[in-house]
């Protein structure tokens, strides 16, 4: 029996196992933060975390028997631009 990896999916609102791609990559696009202010440890865990989770899949192999590299991960970082006053 196959162990899959389940996470959450905001499209359909429940956890779903990572779909096998068959020779396809995994995309993976995270949003980041949008800093509006001085920046602060919690903006780092988004960050963290997705590099964390990059690592284990790669680690683990991918479903689909993709093997260690058959993934792209993207990250959105936004920022507030002000000029001073």
């Amino acid at each position: 029996m196959e162990k899959r990896i389940r996470i959450w999916n905001t499209l359909s609102g429940k956890k779903e196992k990572i779909p096998a791609r068959r020779g396809k990559p995994i995309r993976l696009f995270v949003c980041g933060p949008t800093v509006y202010d001085l920046t602060h440890i919690g903006h780092a865990r988004t960050y963290v975390f997705f590099d964390f989770f990059v690592k284990y899949l790669r680690m683990k192999g991918l479903p689909g028997g993709g093997g260690g590299g058959n993934l792209l991960h993207s990250q959105k970082l936004s920022l507030k631009v002000t000029s001073p006053t």
